[in-house]
């Protein structure tokens, strides 16, 4: 294992940052993501627990909420914008989605 400094702080370091300044970057996203706050997961899991099954493939493993009109587009985080996805579906639209011309 190579010794280096802390990108940040300059400690010494097995890895790129120190535990320390891990955990600070991770909370400083976290603050910032708003997919991290309790409003959303709220949100998240009653629509989740609500549908039961996903809208695609019918599955009900490791389903997520889902937004169909997207924030960047003005999509708001009410229950009448998410639609319910599993794992895969959502991965699946969201290639789809990024593969499309603007």
């Amino acid at each position: 294992m190579a010794v280096k400094r802390c990108l940040h702080c300059g400690t010494l370091s097995t890895r790129s940052r120190c535990p320390a300044c891990t955990r600070a970057r991770t909370r400083a996203r976290n603050q910032t993501n708003p997919y991290q706050t309790g409003a959303w997961r709220t949100l998240a899991r009653r629509t989740v627990a609500h549908a039961g099954h996903c809208a695609q493939c019918g599955s009900t493993h490791r389903l997520t909420a889902h937004h169909d009109i997207p924030r960047a587009a003005g999509g708001p985080d009410h229950a009448s914008n998410l639609i319910v996805l599993c794992a895969p579906c959502h991965s699946r639209l969201e290639a789809a989605r990024r593969k499309r011309p603007t």
